[in-house]
């Protein structure tokens, strides 16, 4: 067994493609390349294959991730795979590992270019609250509740907003609720449409994955 990270760019329209149709884009792409895969048993075989966070609709991705497992070394994995993939979607690289690390995904770093930028005093107020309550999406339907914890950061750069926000198994909390509260909570402040990307997934630590 020889597994692989495979990191990827997501521009574009290719921001609209949902995961489930984004991993069966994956699964024909490597069988167009002639990837030496593995497969899962059982009635229905697919390749063994995993992604650390899946990104969400709308959203662009800069160093995506998702792992592969082969029957055989590939050296020229990310090669032969970029010439397969459409237009908006582009092979970074693609290193071995020897152990899943997507366990130890939490935090996500993004930028955000809002219609209106907060000023440096509102946002510097924003993140000062030692609590910021508002309405998030959760499987069991919305709730009301408490995002600072998973605010890790917040910052203007270069005319753009950056965010480091908890990400994967133990917390998650998307961008779009981070500027939803901004609104609620910053006085006399829109943010207007948002435009964002996902810049990476680090660890707790903020080495990335």
């Amino acid at each position: 067994m020889h597994k692989y990270i495979v990191r990827y760019s997501k521009r574009g329209d290719a921001k609209f493609v949902s995961h489930l149709d984004f991993l069966r884009l994956i699964q024909r792409a490597m069988r167009r390349a002639e990837l030496p895969l593995k497969f899962s048993e059982g009635f229905n075989p697919h390749p063994c294959l995993s992604f650390a966070h899946p990104l969400g609709v709308g959203i662009t991705g800069e160093r995506e991730l998702f792992e592969v497992e082969l029957t055989a070394p590939c050296p020229a994995l990310a090669a032969q795979l970029a010439p397969k993939m459409p237009r908006g979607i582009e092979i970074v690289e693609a290193v071995p590992c020897e152990k899943n690390r997507f366990s130890a995904v939490s935090r996500a770093e993004y930028t955000v270019l809002p219609e209106t930028l907060p000023t440096a005093d509102q946002l510097d107020a924003f993140m000062k609250k030692t609590e910021i309550l508002t309405e998030k999406k959760t499987k069991s339907g919305v709730k009301t509740a408490d995002i600072r914890p998973d605010i890790f950061d917040a910052r203007i750069e270069d005319g753009t907003l950056f965010l480091r926000l908890a990400t994967g198994s133990q917390a998650n909390l998307k961008p779009s609720t981070v500027m939803d509260a901004m609104g609620e909570h910053i006085p006399g402040y829109t943010p207007g449409f948002c435009r964002y990307t996902r810049l990476r997934l680090t660890d707790a630590e903020n080495k990335e994955i």
